[in-house]
């Protein structure tokens, strides 16, 4: 059961993250139907921690192991969208695939949500990074250039 709250007002929910950089690209996933691009991850379950929720999604999005590495952000992520108010709260872990041919920077890849949705897996160069449209969340923008050297905490309020 993933961890996630719904009131009359507002959602709640707790995202692991991989942050996958490999010779200056960074890997982004855009959900088909979606305009958004964002950091590969998905719902932290109960009982499960945030790395091994990293390995989960990547695994079962992308049918791919991934080697979890520091915890670099700690983010608060607050937002509206059409369903509403949102807080999430994110752990973005540095990770690199198990499998190295997943790093060639001119493929893209398919993965699935279930049964039903379609994720498309591309290669970004960082420097790059501002002409990618629609980056959630926008911390990124600035946060991908110039990865921490320990962890940072971010609030973002878009």
């Amino acid at each position: 059961m993933d961890i996630r709250l719904q009131t009359e007002t507002a959602r709640f929910g707790v995202r692991a993250v991989a942050v996958i950089v490999h010779e200056g690209y960074v890997l982004l996933h855009q959900t088909d139907g979606e305009t958004i691009w964002n950091l590969p991850g998905g719902r932290t379950q109960v009982l499960e921690t945030t790395a091994a929720a990293v390995r989960r999604e990547m695994l079962e999005e992308l049918g791919e192991e991934v080697i979890v590495g520091p915890l670099q952000w700690v983010v608060e992520l607050f937002h509206n969208d059409d369903a509403g108010r949102y807080h999430e709260i994110g752990l973005y872990y540095l990770a690199q695939f198990c499998n190295p041919e997943r790093n060639d920077k001119a493929r893209t890849f398919i993965g699935r949500e279930g049964e039903r949705l379609q994720i498309t897996y591309r290669w970004f160069p960082i420097r790059q990074i501002d002409e990618v449209p629609n980056l959630v969340p926008p911390f990124l923008y600035d946060a991908l250039k110039d990865l921490p050297r320990g962890l940072k905490h971010v609030v973002d309020t878009r």
